[in-house]
């Protein structure tokens, strides 16, 4: 029966199109890439061979036709374990731990020498004296060997399946599952001569899906993006690899492309990148406009950024003279260090995301980010991470500042401040854990957890017998945004049976300038129910007047900075004389923070228009219980309170 070589004729001419087409677009630095070139070549050689060896029959010597059928059954039998390669080289991308996987390689070790015996035993096949191809003996060892090759293959993808993207995944079992129909086929249908076309249909449908370098390289640049450098680092992350990561920051990014235009800047930015990738010895990635990290070729066997930092400074220096000041690229740079810096790649791009707010110089051209910065980068990191869980793990606990009423003369409130310890950390400013809050959300949780705290301390403590007549709970911008949040206040204070009038709400001049209409909205109703409002921090630069009159505001807390310098400064005094008299004349009431001296309280109390103090002269922030105990010894010294402490 005639052999069917129509298949190897389109397999042979449809790798070699996959070969003009991978030449011409494909120079990603992956060890994927050469391993899928391989299993180009292999299955070009196997196609060409296996069509010659039953078209020259007859018109080749013996010795010659021996020679292209043992090729065949070489790159034949390479062709799986090629495979295997590939599919290794998706979780190490340049296969650093190749010793790991000799055992594996033996297969082709024995396939090989099978292949050269052949050649001059009858192994794999057997050839008539006119060149005619027959099955050998052996042939069913290749067979053998290359289920091997497949059960590894399988195995690897198993074992890996959380490393390698699902797309390439599929397209691995697609393959495996059309070759070995493909072998079944053959087997049964000698003469269909069909293994090789299937295989270059499965090459071909991989190099249009998953073998796309436009995906993993930067367009402009034609170094990798954020997508190719995640490929890069997911592996050693994944394995916890020790390596460094260099990065640079184009700080005035945006200004260059205002005075040069996005097109110029561009092409600054696609010259100074063609230096990179040619000069340094390092593997680039641009991971956003502004933004490039690198390591170097060996990162995973400890390879130094240290010297290419240097070498980076001293080059953009010397390119960037030629340029006048306001045109000069101004990068920031410094190195992570994986895993102590960042264990993923997500916490990898957010440091970068904190790197770039990091203050840089606005003279140099290269600055240089110290160990200190580092530092700072990688606490607020660890902060963040702290802050997500905070209100889960009993992170957080709330404390009390004593305010002191002027015309009672005695302590009837207190604001609650919310405070975080860490086992990690140890106790974190709030300054540093509330900002961090804001910007991912965990504020929402936070202030949830005060309020809840505040009311079940009023309910159980039984500090309203003492006098104490309010609670003041800080709100956020973010908690303002909220729709519902003045219903699950509402809520809280009434699960927890206490009068509207003992929550207070704080919230900043900042919160009032950013959603001044849903705010509104929620300190109506709020004040409807009899939940009294603070207007937090005036004075501070955000202040306007027209909220004093627009908003139902009860309290005006005037910010420290207004009373630092009392009494010493003339200055200081008439801001505010003028400010405690406005707020007087309006009808509001005030409450002076940052009172630390007895000078202060001195010029303060004989004032009308004066009439809470809060500060450190009077007391620290303390825990619950204490302030149980001061309003208990407050309350036992004067069992009948000061007529003037119900105006409290």
């Amino acid at each position: 029966m005639e052999n069917i070589i129509w298949f190897d004729v389109c397999a042979v001419i449809l790798v070699a199109l996959l070969l003009v087409l991978y030449y011409k677009k494909f120079s990603a630095p992956f060890q994927k890439y050469s391993l899928f070139l391989l299993l180009l070549w292999l299955n070009l050689i196997s196609g060409i061979t296996s069509l010659a060896s039953f078209v020259l029959p007859g018109h080749a010597p013996l010795w010659v036709l021996r020679l292209l059928n043992a090729l065949y059954f070489f790159s034949h039998g390479a062709t799986p374990t090629a495979l295997f390669l590939y599919v290794c080289s998706l979780t190490d991308y340049n296969l650093t731990h190749f010793h790991q996987l000799s055992a594996w390689l033996v297969p082709t070790i024995i396939n090989s020498a099978l292949c050269v015996l052949s050649i001059f035993f009858d192994i794999y096949f057997q050839l008539d004296p006119d060149g005619t191809y027959h099955r050998g003996p052996l042939i069913t060892i290749i067979y053998i060997l290359t289920c091997f090759n497949f059960f590894a293959i399988v195995y690897t993808l198993i074992r890996n399946r959380s490393l390698i993207p699902r797309l390439e995944q599929l397209s691995i079992h697609l393959f495996l599952v059309f070759m070995v129909s493909a072998i079944f086929i053959q087997l049964l249908f000698p003469n269909l001569v069909i293994e090789n076309f299937i295989c270059a249909c499965c090459l071909m449908v991989s190099q249009l899906t998953v073998q796309n370098p436009e995906q993993i390289m930067d367009g402009p640049t034609r170094i990798l993006n954020k997508t190719g450098f995640s490929y890069l680092l997911v592996p050693p992350l994944s394995n916890g690899k020790d390596f460094q990561v260099g990065f640079m920051i184009l700080d005035n990014y945006y200004a260059l492309e205002k005075v040069l235009g996005f097109d110029i800047l561009e092409q600054r930015i696609q010259t100074f990148a063609d230096y990179l990738r040619t000069n340094t010895g390092c593997l680039f990635a641009r991971v956003e406009n502004r933004r490039f990290c690198f390591v170097s070729q060996g990162f995973r066997d400890g390879g130094n950024v240290e010297a290419v930092l240097d070498k980076l400074k001293e080059a953009c220096i010397t390119r960037q003279a030629k340029y006048p000041a306001p045109a000069r690229m101004q990068f920031k740079c410094g190195i992570l260090r994986c895993p102590q810096d960042a264990s993923s790649f997500t916490e990898l791009m957010s440091l970068l995301d904190i790197a770039a707010q990091a203050p840089g110089s606005e003279d140099a051209c290269f600055t240089r980010l110290g160990d200190g910065d580092i530092a700072k980068l990688r606490r607020y990191k660890q902060i963040e991470q702290i802050v997500q869980t905070a209100v889960e793990d009993g992170s957080l606990y709330v404390v009390y500042q004593p305010i002191y009423c002027t015309g009672s003369r005695r302590f009837c409130s207190a604001e609650a401040l919310l405070r975080m310890n860490s086992k990690a950390l140890g106790e974190i400013s709030p300054g540093e854990f509330i900002p961090i809050a804001e910007q991912n959300g965990a504020i929402l949780k936070m202030t949830q957890f005060v309020l809840e705290t505040v009311c079940s301390f009023l309910r159980t403590s039984g500090i309203q017998e003492y006098g104490i007549r309010r609670v003041d709970i800080n709100l956020s911008t973010m908690d303002c945004t909220q729709t519902d949040i003045s219903q699950r206040i509402l809520k809280c204070i009434r699960e927890n049976d206490l009068p509207p009038s003992l929550v207070s709400v704080e919230l900043t001049e900042t919160a009032f300038s950013s959603l001044p209409e849903s705010i509104n909205r929620t300190l109506t109703a709020l004040s409807q129910e009899g939940v009294r409002v603070l207007i937090d921090d005036y004075g501070t630069g955000y202040s306007n007047l027209s909220r004093l009159t627009s908003f139902p505001l009860d309290i005006v807390k005037i910010d420290k900075s207004l009373i630092k310098d009392i009494p010493g400064s003339p200055t200081a005094r008439i801001v505010l004389n003028h400010t405690l008299e406005m707020m007087e004349r309006l009808n509001k009431r005030v409450l002076v923070e940052g009172v630390e001296t007895q000078e202060q309280l001195d010029y303060l109390l004989p004032r009308n228009d004066c009439n809470y103090i809060q500060g450190y002269y009077f007391a620290k922030p303390m825990s619950g219980d204490d302030l149980v105990a001061l309003f208990r010894d407050q309350h036992a010294r004067s069992c009948s309170p000061n007529p003037d402490a119900v105006s409290c």
